[in-house]
Order: structure tokens, then sequence, then C-alpha cells
């Protein structure tokens, strides 16, 4: 049975609709990346992928990005630490975490404050929109 998702209760991002709200997928998975980029291309989002953290500090380095999905599990540097270091450094971007609903370490990092929603696996767009309409907000 999958855990609730408890996220943190944080503004809304407020993002003006004239700039293009950009996105970085993070996953050593290419298949979860691919599913997950072309989701959030469907809906509308400015879309990159790294595939694991190091490569995603070096975009973000190089870049500025809105929300970052990444998976929890990773080889070298996990979601966990990541999403840590995004907040430390970018406190404005958002952080969704993808993860199986199953993890041992799970519930030690629901509670983390530099995770701003979380998804499990399996996922599909309406989930994906779902948690994004809960974490960002467009004006027109």
């Amino acid at each position: 049975m999958p855990m609730e998702s408890k996220e943190r209760p944080a503004p809304k991002t407020v993002l003006n609709r004239t700039m293009p709200i950009r996105v970085i997928v993070v996953d050593d998975d290419h298949g979860c990346v691919t599913t997950v980029y072309n989701m959030l291309e469907r809906l509308g989002y400015d879309v990159a992928a790294a595939n694991c953290g190091l490569a995603a500090i070096h975009c973000f380095r190089k870049y500025r990005y809105d929300l970052v999905v990444t998976a929890l599990s990773m080889p070298n540097m996990d979601g966990h630490t990541l999403a840590g270091w995004i907040k430390q450094n970018f406190e404005k971007a958002q952080v969704i975490v993808m993860a199986e609903s199953n993890l041992p370490e799970l519930r030690e990092y629901k509670d983390n404050r530099s995770v701003d929603a979380w998804l499990f696996k399996p996922i599909n767009v309406d989930q994906m929109s779902n948690v994004l309409s809960k974490i960002i907000h467009i004006e027109n």
C-alpha cells in the first residue's frame, strides 16, 4: 500500500505566462526520463534532461530552471541530496521527487524540507498535472 504524500505547506511558485517554465528531469533510467520528459513537454513545459545528479548540478550552474523532477534512487548522488543542493543554491526552484512507494528509506526522506512534492512510480500524466498544479501558479 503506497504511503500518502505529505507535501510541505509552502507558497506556490508564481510564474508569468510570458516566460517559459523550464524543467529538468533527472534520472539514470533512460526510459523514465523519456516518459516524464514527454509528459512535461505535452503539458507545455520547456524540458531538459540529465542522467544523474552531478549532471543536473552542471546544468543548473549554466541555466535557470523553475522546476526539477528527479528520481530518488540514483548512483553517485541521490535525489534527496540533489534536492538539498538545489534548495541551498536556488531556493525558488521547486523540486518533485519520484520514487517507488515501497522504498525502506522513504520514511526518513518524506519530511525533507527540500522536497516540494512526491510522485510515486508508475507515474501518469494526470498525477503529474495534479502535483504541478499544487506547486506552480501561472499568472496571465
